[in-house]
This record gives structure tokens, sequence and C-alpha cells, in this order.
């Protein structure tokens, strides 16, 4: 069943940012996301400086979005990127 940034952001609202460091990371780790549909409604997104999708279920980002389409683009700010302990086969060029 696929499990989207849209429905975590439906159930349980935005998430919020925290500082680590010198950064303003969003942690949406170990929450069983499959899909990345919905990461352009994040309401803070011209702010986050690191995503941690870290121990989810993502498999395959060119099923997430159209091909054209690069999924963390709406993130001007992102420095930091943590994809481990996910299923990803395919990861988008760019």
């Amino acid at each position: 069943q696929e499990y989207s940034i849209a429905d975590y952001i439906a159930e349980r609202g935005q998430p919020q940012l925290v500082m680590r460091g010198r950064f303003q990371m969003l942690y949406l780790s170990e929450i069983k996301i499959t899909s990345l549909f919905g990461i352009d409604v994040l309401s803070m997104r011209n702010q986050v400086q690191g995503l941690s999708l870290r121990s989810n279920f993502l498999y395959d980002f060119a099923l997430d979005v159209q091909p054209s389409a690069q999924p963390f683009s709406g993130l001007a700010q992102l420095q930091i990127l943590d994809l481990a302990d996910n299923q990803l086969n395919n990861l988008p060029g760019g």
C-alpha cells in the first residue's frame, strides 16, 4: 500500500523543521513513506537545508513524479539529503 508525503501531511499536519548544527533539518525518517508525492506541498520547503528520508520504503523516484520533474527542485536551500536504508533502484538526474 502506498503511503506518500501527502498522506503523512493529511494525517499529521505539516512537519516541523529542526535546527541541527547550522542546518534547518526536516526529518521524515522511519515513517514508512513509499512515495514522494506531496513533497511540493511542504509549507517550509524554501527553508529546508537538510532532508532525511532515512529508513522508509522508497523504491523508484521515477514512479513518483512526472519524468521531466525533479522531485527535490522545489527545495532551493537543500544541502543535505539522507536516503539511506531505503529500497532505491533509480535516481533521477539533477
